[in-house]
């Protein structure tokens, strides 16, 4: 198992975990559902919600193989699979550029 960490800024609510040559369409993936668990998927890209715009500390364990892990141990689970098959991970936030031109 590899562990990796980080600590991001989850701006406009959400991170994205996604393969490094992803070409997904994230355009419609947070749907009803996807708000209400938090969770969205697309082939290759999960997209995480947060309950903030603030900075989130997360893990992202690597593994060989399904662990058993007891969702009722959190206050609050969801269950997702992605695939990553360029075998590089980016994690990624959203970021909107406003540009004015002055009058």
């Amino acid at each position: 198992m590899t562990i990796h960490q980080f600590d991001i800024f989850a701006d406009y609510f959400q991170l994205y975990l996604m393969d490094d040559e992803a070409d997904d369409n994230t355009s419609e993936i947070w749907t009803d559902e996807a708000l209400d668990i938090k969770l969205a998927i697309a082939k290759n890209t999960v997209a995480v919600g947060t309950y903030r715009n603030i900075d989130v500390k997360f893990e992202l364990e690597v593994l060989e193989s399904e662990p058993k892990v007891d969702l009722n141990e959190w206050d609050h689970a969801s269950l997702g699979f992605v695939s990553f098959p360029s075998g590089k991970c980016a994690v990624m936030v959203v970021l909107i550029i406003c540009l004015m031109q002055r009058a």
